[in-house]
């Protein structure tokens, strides 16, 4: 069905769990039965499948059969962005919740993040984001981020300069927001960072839940793409967030993001972009000694 929807579930949910798809069926299935084992109710999934190259939805099994599983479909590729966007067109709950096909959730997600969404003056306006587990190689987890965006600190220099973190499988929104301030679809990496910074500087309401309740496993390393291509998606990005990033934002994220690509094939460029954020003031101490040591270690 092409960019249409299976109905399935009857009256209108509460919230929405918007899981854009492509390929990667197997781990949908462990992403899926994290959604349809949480403790609240009512709500639906809307799975978009991004025109995969083999279809994802048989590996879901019996999962698929929930009633509150509706699966729309692109006719070709256009992206996680558009995927989601898509999603959230299609939703019928008051209040989104994103979730990338190879993450978890622990029990209570949803309802942890639907009483504090409720419990604020204007619910609709609720940007609200839970600390996750990274998960990485060798069994190594870390909780992240370690604290919530300070009153008066810019949503910017949060992500950037103190190196917070957007994981969007912890995004819970209100759907007036999901649609008045959508993902870039022309963005295909960072784009979370601005849909956070976007809507958060358009006056949402942010909200931090201070308890580990989504599971990124990044100990996935497969689908990289090339330097070339990363660095220019660096580039896209900053071309794009520009406008909206104080200067030791963008000076911060140049060095923890297009610095870090540079670090191995153009360590001198990389060392420029350290020296112009320091003299910027947009790194803290301890991540400026990683880095350098970093690139000592890459030379020798």
């Amino acid at each position: 069905m092409s960019e249409g929807e299976l109905p399935r579930a009857t009256g209108t949910p509460a919230v929405s769990v918007v899981i854009p798809c492509y390929n990667r069926g197997e781990r949908l299935a462990r992403t899926l039965a994290s959604v349809l084992a949480q403790d609240f109710e009512p709500y639906e999934v809307v799975i978009v499948d991004d025109a995969s190259s083999s279809d994802p939805i048989p590996a879901l099994g019996q999962l698929v059969d929930d009633p509150r599983v509706r699966i729309v479909r692109h006719d070709m590729n256009r992206g996680a962005s558009a995927a989601r966007n898509t999603g959230v067109r299609a939703a019928r709950g008051r209040f989104i919740a994103f979730m990338d096909s190879d993450d978890e959730w622990r029990p209570g997600k949803l309802s942890a993040q639907y009483e504090a969404a409720l419990a604020r003056p204007e619910p609709d306006r609720v940007f609200c984001v839970t600390q996750s587990t990274w998960l990485g190689p060798a069994g190594r987890s870390e909780i992240r981020p370690a604290r919530g965006a300070r009153p008066g600190e810019s949503f910017e220099d949060y992500l950037y300069v103190y190196g917070a973190l957007t994981q969007t499988s912890s995004f819970f929104v209100g759907r007036r927001l999901a649609l008045a301030h959508p993902f870039r679809e022309e963005l295909r990496q960072y784009e979370d960072h601005f849909f956070f910074i976007e809507n958060c500087q358009a006056g949402a309401d942010y909200v931090f839940v201070e308890q580990p309740l989504s599971i990124y496993h990044a100990e996935h390393a497969e689908g990289r793409l090339s330097f070339e291509n990363d660095i220019e998606k660096c580039r896209a990005y900053l071309r794009m967030a520009g406008p909206s990033l104080s200067r030791k934002a963008r000076r911060a994220f140049e060095v923890r993001y297009l610095g870090r690509l540079l670090a191995a094939e153009r360590p001198l460029a990389a060392l420029g972009l350290f020296a112009h954020a320091v003299l910027a003031g947009a790194l803290r101490p301890r991540f400026a000694a990683s880095f350098l040591l970093r690139l000592a270690r890459l030379r020798g």
